[in-house]
């Protein structure tokens, strides 16, 4: 019964048009209600009316009230009459009465009226508004006082949402809920909020735990009139979760982690009402098949158990520390006759980043080479950075060769008097004297052409090439003239050896040799 009860008074006390508009008489005019200041007078609580109804608002017309200016308005801002009585725009002058009927919208709950000017102070002072009346009629009737207190049979009004959706995070008292959401009215009493009262509280001591609380308050009027109101409360969480982490996490391009571990590794997430969440949801993941070095955005998303959500987007930021990859030979080989420098090194190697696989720029950075136009042996440095600076480093052996043949003051030509012959070690001892004059000591020889084998004993010029190779890894090819030759005037100085056959001390080597030297002179 109690349910039906409260269920009724809920429907009926939604609003304040639901209620009879009255007091114990006719007339709404309660002069208790007005006040005067500034020669206005007006009424300092709403008025309650019923939407949609007619109401008529009469005042007497006697000397100098006829200049009194009337306002009524709702409580909805509706403006039913605006005017000076004596204009008569939606008053009528009725005998001794100025007559002003209106209809109040249908939403409408209560009126709000002012007499301005026209002496309302001293009608107001000496006939406390006598003759005045508002009254729930199309037409004027006869003035009855206004009436309140034994006749009041109407409860007031609690009027305000029945249901209040509020956070476990602000933890408000029901006082202050009440203050916020409700209103109690009576309609001889007025505003009488201040008289609501708990009956019944499943709220209080659950205001930051969730869940629905029912809570049965009342009013009473002044005459006793009592009102229920039951006022149901919705404990919420409405809070969302947070995510915790960095803006941007660095990974190495050759060591990935999976995208779950990452998070797992770098990610908290947390409810302020119901702790730890354990799972996550990735709505974009712009990481996972990158494989270059670069910022790629990756979106995540947490629910906690009141399904308030929380989206966190961060940057993953592939990068490396890896060295760049370096190729080329440990030894190189330069020849003078080239012209060789640091770029003819360089551009013997090549290197790449690992990140990018970008090509990179490399450089000689240290050499033992103080003058790229002298041959030997010699010690140097490369080096390569990458996007990343990153450096690499190599130590190599460069070999500065002299290729370009030596040049003889002489016509390079060993003269063989016909019926004459050397060998070809003697050809190589020649070659290997010739250049130990020139201060170079030959490690070893060989001969790659020699046309003069087998023409021994023709005349005629005849080349032969040696390749020479010195003790510091030089190698020289020596290229030369073997000359078959009729010697008529010999000198008196060979007759000995050719009487000997020429195969004395000097033998043939000797009288070669001396023949080149004799040239030489």
């Amino acid at each position: 019964m109690k349910k039906v009860l409260i269920l009724l008074v809920l429907l009926w006390g939604l609003s304040w048009g639901s209620l009879e508009a009255s007091s114990s008489g006719k007339n709404l005019l309660n002069p208790a209600l007005f006040t005067l200041s500034n020669h206005v007078l007006e009424n300092t609580e709403a008025i309650s009316v019923e939407g949609g109804e007619t109401y008529t608002l009469s005042l007497p017309e006697y000397y100098a009230i006829d200049l009194v200016h009337v306002k009524v308005v709702g409580v909805s801002n509706e403006i039913y009459i605006d005017e000076v009585v004596n204009v008569y725009q939606n008053c009528t002058l009725e005998g001794y009465y100025t007559v002003c009927s209106f209809m109040v919208a249908p939403s409408e709950t209560g009126l709000m009226i002012s007499f301005k000017d026209g002496y309302i102070s001293q009608w107001h002072q000496y006939y406390e508004m006598y003759d005045f009346q508002l009254e729930k009629n199309p037409v004027r009737t006869a003035y009855e006082p206004y009436l309140s207190g034994s006749g009041d049979s109407n409860g007031p009004v609690m009027q305000g949402a029945g249901n209040i959706i509020v956070s476990y995070a602000r933890n408000v008292p029901l006082a202050t809920l009440i203050e916020e959401n409700l209103q109690a009215h009576d309609n001889i009493d007025g505003d009488i909020t201040g008289q609501i009262r708990v009956v019944d509280d499943a709220y209080t001591g659950h205001e930051n735990i969730t869940g629905r609380y029912t809570v049965l308050l009342s009013v009473s009027d002044t005459s006793g009139n009592t009102t229920l109101f039951e006022l149901v409360i919705d404990v919420v969480d409405n809070v969302p979760p947070v995510i915790s982490g960095p803006s941007t996490v660095d990974v190495q391009i050759d060591a990935k982690p999976l995208l779950n571990d990452l998070i797992a590794n770098h990610f908290t997430f947390n409810d302020v009402y119901a702790g730890v969440i354990q799972s996550f949801v990735v709505l974009s993941d712009a990481y996972t098949e990158a494989t270059v070095v670069g910022e790629y955005p990756v979106t995540i998303m947490i629910e906690d158990v009141s399904l308030n959500r929380t989206e966190r987007t961060f940057y993953v930021h592939i990068q490396s520390d890896l060295p760049p990859v370096m190729e080329g030979p440990d030894t190189v080989r330069l020849y003078l006759s080239e012209t060789p420098n640091a770029q003819k090194v360089t551009q013997l190697f090549t290197a790449s980043d690992r990140a990018t696989s970008d090509d990179l720029a490399i450089d000689l950075v240290s050499t033992t080479i103080d003058d790229w136009t002298l041959s030997g042996r010699f010690q140097g440095t490369l080096s390569v950075t990458d996007s990343f600076d990153n450096v690499s480093t190599r130590k190599i052996t460069i070999v500065i060769i002299d290729d370009i043949p030596p040049i003889f003051t002489y016509d390079n030509q060993i003269v063989i008097p016909l019926g004459t012959s050397i060998k070809e070690s003697d050809i190589m001892e020649m070659v290997i004297q010739y250049y130990e004059d020139q201060g170079v000591d030959v490690s070893s020889l060989r001969m790659i052409d020699n046309n003069y084998h087998g023409n021994e004993f023709k005349e005629g010029s005849y080349p032969f090439t040696v390749e020479v190779l010195s003790f510091t890894g030089d190698t020289f090819i020596h290229q030369g003239r073997i000359s078959v030759e009729t010697i008529l005037d010999e000198p008196e100085s060979l007759w000995p050896l050719k009487t000997l056959g020429y195969s004395a001390l000097m033998g043939s080597l000797g009288f070669a040799w001396f023949v080149l030297r004799k040239r030489l002179i």
